[in-house]
């Protein structure tokens, strides 16, 4: 997606607030963009990206764009805002939204749905310059404090007509992750196209000095193997801007700033010094887990609990064995997505084994994060009783 369209559509996407000053015509026509450069070989299933904006960068108005994966024919973007809303309340906001195609018949419109998002998320289905859905939470974030931004694409089992999204952030301050939207979009098995471009964009107001640090960007491909880019390409359309290395948490950032003395090029090229996969990167711990089996209702009731600064789940197996804790399984569920901790499931597959009197089983749960990497064992000791 071209970073000039994506810029286009937030002056109509900006926020859910109408009433907002119009933008004098003195910062850059376009940009100041950033792209990060790759070459994958497989199919990409991963953006991440950092984003660090002191409290000087911080202006009312301002969108700081991180990402702009394509989903096949569908373009979509995310990044974070400074909001007003009534009232005079600033608050820190992010966005994640996806265009429909152009080339589909309105009756299958939208093609882009959300399944799951943060209590208190602004969604809706816009227009005008396209069409598509867009999504907004408020306090997403805070200026002079760190974040990672990540887009990850799934799939669920047995589904061969949608490909599934999710964006999730991480606070290096409090060290937690949060899953902010997820979204299904029309289309088999779609990976994440392109190469992962942000900007900085007054939409409102009056600001003339505003700016980001960039830093960190990866994708992760098919397999879990993670790729750094080759180099960062940074630029704007006329009027004052400027782009510069500077000390990040891992490496370097790249500082892109609007009312600084211009750049001499259009574009310029950066290579920060960077690690080979996100610091983020940390083991997925299961703290505890609890089975209850209800025999009346014929269900069994999960729960568990996951350490905050462990990734979220993309894929989590459920499991029952019986005799030994790896035993046999007897019952098996799957649960894709970014889901809950919680989970009633039926016993059918129990019962269909004819079992009679009563049994000692053995459940189980483990889960594959964002990052595909596999967390710990939980188990627990169940008593079913079928007499």
């Amino acid at each position: 997606m071209d970073t000039r369209q994506a810029q286009s559509m937030t002056a109509i996407l900006r926020d859910e607030h109408a009433d907002l000053p119009e933008p004098a015509n003195d910062v850059p026509a376009w940009g100041p963009y950033i792209t990060a450069h790759f070459n994958p070989r497989k199919g990409v299933e991963l953006f991440y990206a950092e984003i660090h904006v002191p409290q000087a960068g911080a202006q009312r108005y301002i969108y700081w764009s991180l990402m702009n994966p394509n989903y096949g024919k569908n373009p979509s973007y995310a990044g974070i805002q400074m909001s007003l809303v009534p009232g005079n309340d600033v608050y820190g906001n992010n966005i994640c939204s996806i265009w429909d195609s152009d080339d589909l018949p309105e009756d299958t419109l939208p093609e882009a749905t959300l399944i799951s998002g943060r209590p208190g998320i602004y969604w809706d289905h816009f227009g005008n310059e396209g069409t598509g859905l867009h999504t907004s939470n408020q306090n997403a974030w805070k200026p002079g404090e760190r974040y990672a931004m990540v887009i990850r694409r799934w799939t669920r089992k047995g589904d061969d007509k949608y490909t599934y999204t999710s964006m999730f952030m991480y606070s290096f301050t409090a060290k937690t992750w949060t899953h902010w939207m997820s979204a299904r979009i029309a289309g088999r098995a779609l990976m994440l196209e392109g190469n992962p471009a942000g900007f900085v964009e007054r939409y409102g107001g009056n600001a003339q000095h505003y700016y980001g640090h960039f830093g960190n960007y990866f994708i992760m491909v098919e397999g879990g193997e993670w790729q750094s880019p080759h180099k960062y390409t940074v630029g704007a359309g006329k009027a004052p801007w400027r782009a510069s290395l500077v000390n990040g948490h891992s490496g370097q950032d790249v500082k892109v700033q609007v009312g600084q003395t211009p750049e001499r090029d259009q574009e310029i090229t950066l290579r920060p010094a960077q690690q080979n996969r996100p610091t983020t990167i940390t083991p997925p711990i299961i703290e505890s887990f609890t089975v209850t089996y209800h025999v009346r209702a014929q269900t069994i009731e999960w729960a568990w609990t996951i350490k905050d600064s462990s990734p979220p789940p993309i894929r989590t197996l459920l499991s029952i064995s019986r005799d030994e804790v790896y035993g046999q399984d007897v019952y098996l569920h799957e649960i894709n997505g970014p889901s809950g901790r919680k989970a009633i499931t039926n016993d059918l597959l129990l019962r269909e084994n004819d079992y009679k009197g009563t049994y000692r089983y053995f459940a189980r749960i483990e889960y594959f994060d964002i990052f595909e990497q596999k967390s710990n064992n939980g188990y627990v000791q169940v008593v079913f009783d079928y007499a």
